[in-house]
């Protein structure tokens, strides 16, 4: 059960989070100083710290946020598929949807990847935690795979790792051509 204290550290990291995520929608992530988040939370700067050390660390949170609403979305709409070949157009209309609607998490991405930021080097429990849910997402999507070859809807001599690899990967570069071209 979580406890009256968590529930206000929880309540004040989100005030953190949906401050900083305006703040990097509007100036973008390099022009966005702790101070500003601090402000737009109206939080103390120190108070700030007490939550997230620093903004990059901020920047995973509001980054986290993304990855997890984008993939409760996929998991919601993909369970009223028949195929695994159903499943994966639904992912690819809910990930471009989803991208499309909240850019900022996508070009927190962007930028993430466009300046090699590892954004978890410094937090080995954070680490562990996103490599976990990796392994676990990658493995849903493996078995989507799996059932497409099993229903006929996806040819059964593709290996299902490297499916779910190259998908993933086209998700990324379609969505990225797409906001470049905005």
């Amino acid at each position: 059960m979580v406890t009256r204290k968590e529930r206000e550290i929880e309540f004040r990291e989100s005030l953190i989070i949906d401050a900083a995520e305006k703040l990097f929608t509007d100036n973008g992530f390099e022009n966005t100083k702790m101070e500003d988040i601090a402000k737009e939370a109206d939080y103390t700067k120190p108070t700030l710290y007490k939550y997230f050390s620093c903004k990059e660390d901020i920047m995973l949170a509001v980054y986290t946020r993304g990855r997890n609403t984008s993939y409760d979305l996929i998991l919601h709409a993909i369970g009223n598929d028949d195929t695994g070949f159903a499943k994966l157009v639904t992912i690819a209309k809910v990930y471009n949807e989803f991208f499309s609607t909240h850019p900022i998490y996508f070009s927190l991405m962007k930028y993430v990847h466009s300046k090699g930021i590892n954004l978890l080097e410094t937090n080995p429990e954070k680490k562990k935690i996103f490599d976990e849910e990796r392994k676990e997402r990658l493995g849903v999507f493996k078995m989507i795979i799996e059932k497409g070859q099993k229903d006929k809807s996806i040819v059964p001599d593709i290996e299902s790792e490297l499916a779910v690899e190259y998908f993933l990967n086209n998700l990324y570069i379609n969505m990225h051509t797409f906001q470049n071209k905005e």
